[in-house]
C-alpha cells in the first residue's frame, strides 16, 4: 500500500491541494475520484492495494495473491499518473 498510498497523497495536493493523513481520507479520495471519472476499476484497484498493508501485518496471501497485487498496484499506479497536472507549480 505504501507506494500507491503515497502516489494518491501527491495527487490530492496537486489537484486538490488536499493533505491525505489518515487511512479514512485515503478511502475518501479513492471513492471520490472513482465518482469524478467513472471508474470503477480505480477503487478496485485501491482496495487491492489496501489490502496488503493489512497482509504485511496478518501475512493471509500466498505468492499468487501477492503477486496479483503488485499487479493491481502497478495498474493503479498508471491510472493516478495520467491524472496528475504535468509541470503544475505548487501556490501553497
Amino acid at each position: 500500500m505504501g507506494v500507491a498510498a503515497l502516489a494518491l497523497k501527491g495527487l490530492a495536493y496537486q489537484r486538490d491541494a488536499v493533505r491525505l493523513v489518515s487511512h479514512g481520507e485515503l478511502w475518501q479520495y479513492a471513492s471520490k475520484l472513482e465518482e469524478e471519472f467513472q471508474d470503477k476499476e480505480l477503487s478496485r484497484l485501491w482496495r487491492s492495494a489496501s489490502s496488503m498493508h493489512v497482509n504485511f501485518y496478518e501475512g493471509w496471501a500466498d505468492k499468487r495473491h501477492v503477486e496479483g497485487a503488485i499487479e493491481d498496484v502497478e495498474k493503479l499506479l498508471e491510472k493516478l499518473k495520467k491524472l496528475l497536472t504535468p509541470h503544475a507549480k505548487s501556490e501553497r
